[in-house]
């Protein structure tokens, strides 16, 4: 490409935050090319991405979460009261990427012992390189693989409904079933693989030979409480009726876990034969909304759970890990 051509290093575009508007057209002489800033202070701010930086951002930021995270804080970042400049976009990643503020969340957090005089911070080449070639990082990239069964789970869940090819839909077409997708494809990396591991691992050690249930619960009122189910398919059962008995546990048990947890607004469900490696192996989802939820839909619930003995026996354990697992 011309820009690493004309001044070497990955040939990313370089970022100055001062360089607003008009500023971006040079004269032939003047200014430095290849430089880029606010395109319109005075409206939504323009993400520039180069066939470099492109390719970098989305394979390091491969799910919609995690990437729309990134640019709301960069936006953030880059018209705050601070001159940035960078050597090109991947050595912000790299920073965003390493840094957490108050929330837990990555975000471009400036050392709290900077004087506040300091007007300007430069991210100079080879940050990105430093973070990518870490054991720390390195790391993480082993421990995702598990989170894209996840992405499987996705696009399993997506092609059947577009196809309209689902064994059973309690609501038919796109708008009905898209919620359980959306919920799914919401989930950042790390997320996914907290998921992934827990639901293969449950599918992986539940009895062959009755229903067993794993919830997770949500640190936030927005995110979903999720209900992992497993039932054996019994000879004596026809395959329709066995299919029509997981869907019908899996609904029991998401409203019976909005019973348990009145806070709760969105639960997913998702159901499938206990054991891995199994040929015949099938999944259900479900999304149950319980942001409208009624007195009467409590007392029916009720009913239920109590006729089914649902979460008499249910014991909690905490769910611990590292997105850097070093």
């Amino acid at each position: 490409m011309r820009c690493q051509h004309e001044l070497g290093g990955s040939g990313s575009l370089m970022i100055h935050s001062s360089l607003k508007g008009s500023a971006h057209y040079i004269k032939e002489g003047q200014g430095c090319p290849f430089v880029i800033g606010d395109i319109d202070p005075k409206r939504t701010f323009v993400h520039i991405l180069d066939d470099t930086s492109l390719e970098i951002v989305l394979r390091t930021l491969d799910t919609v979460s995690d990437f729309v995270a990134y640019l709301t804080k960069k936006e953030q970042f880059l018209r705050g009261n601070k001159i940035i400049l960078a050597a090109g976009e991947e050595e912000l990643l790299a920073h965003y990427l390493t840094n957490m503020n108050e929330k837990n969340e990555h975000d471009f957090v400036i050392p709290s012992d900077v004087d506040e005089s300091v007007t300007s911070f430069m991210f100079d080449e080879g940050f990105w390189d430093e973070f990518q070639q870490s054991p720390e990082r390195q790391e993480q990239i082993s421990a995702n693989y598990i989170s894209y069964f996840w992405d499987t789970l996705i696009e399993r869940f997506s092609k059947h409904i577009l196809e309209d090819t689902q064994y059973y839909k309690s609501h038919p077409g796109v708008k009905g079933t898209e919620p359980v997708v959306r919920f799914l494809a919401a989930e950042s990396r790390f997320r996914r693989r907290i998921l992934a591991r827990q639901l293969l691992d449950f599918v992986r050690l539940a009895p062959r030979d009755k229903i067993a249930i794993r919830y997770i619960c949500s640190s936030s009122p927005q995110e979903p409480y999720y209900v992992f189910l497993t039932l054996p398919h019994d000879d004596w059962m026809t395959y329709e009726v066995y299919r029509e008995a997981r869907g019908a546990f899996l609904n029991a048990y998401c409203r019976t876990v909005k019973l348990n947890f009145p806070d709760v607004q969105h639960i997913v469900g998702i159901a499938t034969e206990p054991g891995l490696n199994n040929r015949s192996q099938s999944e259900d989802a479900m999304y149950l909304d319980a942001t409208n939820w009624t007195e009467e839909d409590a007392a029916k619930t009720r009913e239920i759970s109590e006729e089914l003995n649902i979460f008499k026996n249910a014991k909690p354990f905490n769910i611990h890990d590292e997105e850097y697992p070093l």
